[in-house]
């Protein structure tokens, strides 16, 4: 497991720093290496592997209707690094999750995936109690999330 630097835990803005670690993604994918002011290597998620780790992650520590609105702003995703992303990704949760807001905030990578390849698995996802069942991807989702505006 790796450590975070001391300088990131004691974070003087006093932000909470979370570290979370999954087999959601092979470790290298998506993943790149950057330096901090402090001269500390550090490995990130880029933006699309982030998307994937967020919505694997709601509702449990994320609202799903915040990480809705998340996705909403991912204008730039790679569509090649996306379509190995999602083949590779544990989750069929996360996958469909991803599909459904992608698809729902219209967001250009959409059009760029190759959906056949991209296993959704089998059987519904409840991921609410009371929402709205989405029959493409399976999800009972908030309605917030399903509801026009």
């Amino acid at each position: 497991a790796q450590r975070l630097a001391a300088a990131l835990v004691q974070n003087p803005l006093g932000d909470e720093v979370r570290h979370v670690q999954t087999k959601l993604l092979p470790q290298d994918l998506g993943v790149i290496e950057q330096t901090t002011p402090e001269g500390f290597a550090l490995r990130t998620s880029t933006a699309e592997r982030a998307a994937l780790e967020l919505l694997h992650l709601a509702p449990k520590i994320f609202g799903l209707v915040e990480a809705g609105l998340i996705m909403e702003s991912m204008t730039l995703i790679r569509p090649k690094l996306m379509q190995s992303l999602l083949e590779q990704c544990a989750s069929i949760k996360a996958r469909r999750l991803f599909l459904y807001l992608a698809e729902r905030a219209d967001l250009p990578v959409i059009r760029h995936l190759d959906l056949d390849r991209i296993d959704l698995g089998v059987g519904d996802r409840s991921l609410v109690p009371n929402g709205r069942y989405v029959a493409k991807y399976q999800l009972l989702l908030p309605k917030e999330l399903v509801d026009p505006g």
